[in-house]
């Protein structure tokens, strides 16, 4: 990556063109009309990763750097020394773009898609290098595909109601109310008797 995000083009292409492509590559290795995928990219995020380096930075011990106080020359020496390391950690330092997306199949052809997600995984991560030539060959800025880690979103089950019974039960089935003033339905209500 070129150490941003996707744009919306970016974003499109990378959900149509590359990401719903798959599916006709793993499962029932059929696509649409049989199975219809639908992925959206969802959050990007830029991490920092550093690479290994390629240099070595050790010093001999009888090798001491002397350095000349108030020497000019070697003060430029050693600022240009510094910079230089910076340069060097600055093209050793990597951004990686970490995007979250969703993938969603669904089927109108009695094809159970429940295991989809999973396949889509196994797919992707076997297939790395084709993942990163695909995304090259759609112009995405991107160097490495990585590993897709797979979260699976449950959904949240419904709550469940008793059905009405026709035989009275033991439990309760009176709904509290909130009306101001209290008093007990049975009781009547009647203005203060006047006091002699």
């Amino acid at each position: 990556n070129n150490g941003k995000e996707f744009d919306v083009v970016e974003k499109g292409i990378y959900e149509q063109a590359v990401m719903q492509q798959y599916t006709d590559k793993f499962g029932e290795m059929v696509a649409k009309p049989f199975i219809t995928t639908k992925c959206k990219v969802i959050g990007q995020n830029l991490a920092g990763r550093r690479r290994r380096s390629h240099f070595d930075n050790s010093v001999d011990d009888d090798e001491e750097p002397i350095r000349r106080l108030g020497s000019r020359k070697n003060a430029i020496q050693n600022n240009e020394q510094q910079q230089q390391q910076f340069r060097q950690l600055q093209s050793d330092t990597e951004l990686t773009l970490v995007v979250i997306f969703t993938m969603e199949y669904t089927s109108r052809y009695g094809i159970d898609v429940s295991e989809y997600p999973k396949k889509f995984q196994t797919y992707i991560n076997g297939n790395l290098p084709a993942v990163t030539l695909d995304m090259q060959n759609k112009f995405l800025p991107v160097s490495e595909a990585m590993m897709v880690i797979l979260f699976i979103d449950e959904p949240t089950p419904k709550p469940t109601t008793k059905k009405p019974t026709l035989i009275p039960t033991a439990e309760s089935s009176v709904v509290p109310t909130t009306q101001l003033p209290s008093t007990s339905p049975t009781l009547p209500i009647s203005p203060p008797s006047p006091t002699k």
